[in-house]
């Protein structure tokens, strides 16, 4: 899989950089454009930070222990007292 992606990222860095429009730089280099599309929008999603709004569902709950939840399933509990420095670089911020 790894091969596909990086062979997809120099085809579309490649157009881009080009004066060529998608449908004749696919037509160059033998490329169907439905891929090229794919690609151009999966490598793209796959680039963008996802941010999601912070909310305080229990303040009360607040005080013991900050709960992050990530779309990916994770899930981190720290203490209230954790330095906002350290959160930062645990969520890569």
């Amino acid at each position: 899989m790894k091969g596909k992606v990086l062979h997809w990222h120099r085809h579309i860095d490649k157009q881009a950089k080009s004066s060529l429009t998608v449908q004749n730089y696919c037509d160059r280099y033998q490329l169907s454009c439905g891929m090229f599309y794919y690609w151009k929008r999966k490598l793209k999603e796959s680039a963008e930070p996802t941010f999601a709004e912070v909310q305080i569902v229990d303040p009360e709950r607040y005080r013991e222990a900050i709960h992050v939840r990530f779309p990916s399933g994770v899930e981190l509990w720290l203490d209230h007292a954790t330095e906002p420095t350290i959160l930062r670089a645990i969520v890569g911020c």
